[in-house]
C-alpha cells in the first residue's frame, strides 16, 4: 500500500511540477497552485522520516518538533522554488533512479542554520527504495 501511495505521489508530483506541459494549460492558476501545494505536502509527508534523518546526520543532532532546544525544519520558505521538486526518468532524460526528488529545507535552532537542499533517489521497480543522493548546505550570509 505504501508503495502504491508513493508511486502515485511521485507521478502526481511530476505532473504538478510541470513534468507535463498540458497540466499548466488545462487548469487556471489558482487550481494549479492549490494542487501543487497539496502535492508538495503529500510528498513531504511521505519523505519526512528520510528528510529528518538527513538533517540529523548533517548537523549531528536529532530533529525534534516542539522542543525549542532542538533542530526543527521549515520547508522551502526561503526561495521562490517549491519545497519539493520531482524529476521523472523518461525517454530523453534518463536518470539513475525512477524518480529524483529535491527537498528544500531551512533547519533552525536558535535561528536559521542554513538553506539546505536534500536530493533523494526513489526506485519504484520492485520494493520502493529511497536513498539520499546529495545534501547541499548553503550558509546564510552574516548580517552586520
Amino acid at each position: 500500500m505504501k508503495k502504491l501511495l508513493l508511486t502515485v505521489g511521485l507521478v502526481v508530483g511530476s505532473i504538478a511540477t510541470g513534468g507535463y506541459s498540458f497540466a499548466a494549460k488545462s487548469q487556471d492558476s489558482n487550481n494549479l497552485n492549490s494542487s501543487k501545494q497539496a502535492t508538495d505536502y503529500f510528498m513531504l509527508s511521505l519523505l519526512s522520516d528520510k528528510v529528518n534523518e538527513a538533517v540529523s546526520n548533517y548537523y549531528k543532532e536529532k530533529v525534534s518538533i516542539g522542543n525549542p532546544d532542538s533542530i526543527f525544519i521549515k520547508y522551502g520558505q526561503y526561495t521562490n522554488i517549491s519545497p519539493v521538486q520531482v524529476f521523472i526518468s523518461e525517454k530523453g532524460n534518463r536518470l539513475k533512479n525512477s524518480f529524483v526528488v529535491k527537498v528544500n529545507v531551512m533547519p533552525q535552532k536558535n535561528g536559521i542554520l542554513g538553506k539546505d537542499t536534500i536530493t533523494f533517489g526513489v526506485e519504484t521497480k520492485g520494493d520502493i527504495q529511497i536513498r539520499m543522493l546529495d545534501y547541499k548546505h548553503t550558509a546564510l550570509e552574516d548580517k552586520k
